[in-house]
């Protein structure tokens, strides 16, 4: 079985021969893999050990200009102001981008929802290179890895969007407010998986 159809074999409800295997780490835990092992790059050591996905660059995004501000954050496509983050524990650093305001967090009725300004579109993507990115990884499932957020996970930017506590909330207490944000997530990704 190779690793696509063992991905496929499983997304598929069926049983696989193994349980397909990912691998995600930061930057530095995958360099202290490669020195340990004695390996020289990441494929080899996604080849040693087994793993079944293979992850691209995805389409170039050609979108709007991304909003700055003078404190050097940014908004990205959601419109979800960010500004980047360095954590540092012992002699170990990470960065992320950390979500400094949700445009919808103040939303009160699906009206609300329904007038925001920044809802993405699909064409603000060149999809022109996915083929030739997707035939290096031949035998391998492969996963647009793209922005965390254009990975076609649909509560996550709900999260970002209105805000993790009120997204949680809204799920219980306004579901027709969730389920508006939900659907123009769904959407996006359906027009933009379907390029």
């Amino acid at each position: 079985m190779t690793h696509r159809d063992r991905v496929l074999t499983a997304l598929h409800h069926q049983q696989p021969d193994h349980i397909p295997w990912d691998y995600w780490a930061t930057p530095e835990i995958t360099e202290r893999l490669l020195q340990h092992l004695g390996l020289d790059d990441k494929e080899a050591l996604l080849r040693h050990f087994d793993v079944d996905l293979r992850y691209v660059t995805g389409p170039a995004y050609v979108g709007q200009e991304f909003r700055q501000h003078a404190d050097g954050s940014v908004e990205d496509l959601w419109g979800v102001h960010r500004q980047k983050k360095t954590i540092t524990i012992a002699e170990y650093q990470w960065t992320y981008k950390h979500v400094v305001d949700s445009p919808l967090a103040g939303a009160e009725t699906v009206a609300d929802v329904e007038a925001y300004p920044r809802w993405p579109s699909a064409d603000w993507w060149d999809y022109s290179q996915m083929r030739e990115q997707c035939l290096t990884h031949a035998g391998y499932a492969v996963v647009n890895a793209g922005d965390r957020l254009d990975r076609t996970a649909q509560l996550k930017p709900m999260m970002y969007i209105r805000g993790t506590e009120q997204t949680f909330i809204d799920l219980k207490a306004n579901p027709d407010l969730a389920q508006a944000i939900i659907e123009h997530i769904r959407a996006y990704f359906l027009e933009y998986g379907g390029c």
